[in-house]
């Protein structure tokens, strides 16, 4: 685990004292984590019972540069980004910080050993080494499953790694898929027949049956599966947590997961597709599943919400049921899947 909000200390053994910093000198500060800074006898006046003569305080204080404090300004005040695209931000911003100031201590708690010397944070697109605060400004594209690459500066390896927070609502793993779709893509449709048994007692939900929601959340743990019925479902989520969505694989899949839970980061690597699965297996009881489809906004249009807007396909039926509202009967068949 690695403290991302550190609060500043005092140096051990020293009186502590107020400083106020003029705006020259946070400028000048870039990345340093500490600066001894004497307080004169203008500033303070301690006396001792020897002697009435001021002397002067020896105090640790911690420095950021602005750059630092204004890209995490930048990126909390942006009322366009939810709480988890933040937190996903701020979390490369403030590895960045730990990488500039040369804590590696603190990368070696998260990364473990192969960061003993330093990372590099590269752009997701050119493969450039990232080195300012203010390029550190939007998340990853959603045709990406990795939200950032890191270079191993000891080995050279490179880790690539979704963020997720679980100190925000609960983030989306499953992105709203109709059954036609799971069933066109060969490397989803061998998790189908389970899928299947999944839906077909989430359906049989009294909510559902009364027909009066247009969607209905549900712990996945509550529902009865064999064995390998699970492992296959584990599987299908690990797919679209590392590897890509019902449409096609992603450009750049995911090899490890960093979660941010407690302004505390907790990093896991998964290197093998086993190893992929087994941390959807060990989350079993923090995933909640839906069914989702055809919703009327206020604008008066259909909003699709994973199904075609013109109705379920040939492939659909089996995943899909129906809710009134305003004696409007619409149906619902795509699944979605979120993380607690």
């Amino acid at each position: 685990m690695a403290e991302i909000n550190r609060e500043e200390q005092t140096q051990s053994g020293v009186p502590d004292a107020d400083i106020i910093l003029g705006d020259d000198v946070a400028t000048n500060a870039d990345d340093v984590s500490a600066v001894n800074v004497v307080i004169t006898s203008e500033e303070l006046q301690p006396t001792t019972q020897i002697s009435n003569e001021s002397i002067p305080i020896l105090k640790r204080l911690k420095l950021r540069s602005v750059d630092y404090y204004n890209a995490k300004e930048s990126i909390n005040s942006d009322s366009k980004k939810n709480k988890g695209e933040k937190h996903e931000l701020l979390t490369v911003i403030e590895i960045l910080y730990f990488n500039k100031a040369e804590k590696y201590d603190k990368l070696v708690i998260i990364f473990g050993d192969q960061a003993s010397e330093g990372i590099e944070i590269l752009d997701m697109e050119t493969l450039a080494v990232i080195n300012k605060y203010n390029e550190i400004t939007k998340k990853a594209k959603s045709s990406y499953k990795a939200d950032c690459i890191i270079r191993m500066k000891k080995t050279g390896e490179l880790r690539y790694i979704s963020i997720k927070s679980k100190d925000s609502a609960n983030a989306s793993i499953v992105n709203v898929t109709r059954r036609s779709m799971v069933h066109d893509n060969p490397d989803l449709n061998k998790y189908i027949a389970s899928l299947d048994v999944l839906t077909s007692q989430y359906l049989s939900d009294p909510d559902n049956v009364s027909m009066t929601k247009s969607e209905v959340d549900r712990k996945l743990s509550s529902y009865k599966l064999t064995d390998s019925q699970k492992y296959d479902i584990a599987g299908f989520i690990a797919y679209y947590m590392f590897d890509g969505t019902g449409k096609e694989a992603s450009k750049i899949k995911a090899d490890s997961v960093l979660e941010y839970s407690k302004k505390e980061l907790y990093f896991i690597y998964c290197q093998t597709d086993d190893n992929k699965r087994d941390y959807v297996l060990k989350n079993w009881n923090r995933y909640v599943l839906s069914i989702r489809g055809h919703k009327r906004g206020k604008s008066g249009k259909i909003r699709g919400n994973g199904l075609l807007k013109c109705g379920p396909q040939e492939n659909d039926h089996e995943w899909v049921c129906y809710y009134t509202e305003n004696d409007e009967t619409l149906p619902r068949g795509s699944i979605a899947i979120r993380i607690s």
